[in-house]
């Protein structure tokens, strides 16, 4: 059982019904980035967090974002029916 809305623990579960590409998970830990610092903060607190390469549109992690929301919500529904 989840307990958790930590994206990196989220994604990384053992058994969460779906599979996460190793694109997904990487764009999952932009969005979980921009979460804790970017929306707050134009620069991170330590530089050891400013991303060495180009991160992904927000268009991509927007379409990763609805795409991971839209399966998880699939698997919700699929769990409600074995009621």
């Amino acid at each position: 059982m989840l307990t958790t809305h930590n994206l990196d623990d989220l994604y990384s579960a053992k058994d969460i019904g779906f599979d996460v590409s190793d694109t997904e998970i990487d764009h999952l830990k932009v969005i979980s980035d921009y979460t804790l610092w970017k929306g707050r903060y134009p620069v991170p607190l330590d530089i050891a967090e400013m991303p060495s390469s180009p991160e992904p549109s927000f268009e991509d992690l927007s379409k990763t974002a609805e795409d991971i929301y839209n399966r998880a919500m699939a698997e919700v529904e699929r769990l409600r029916s074995l009621r």
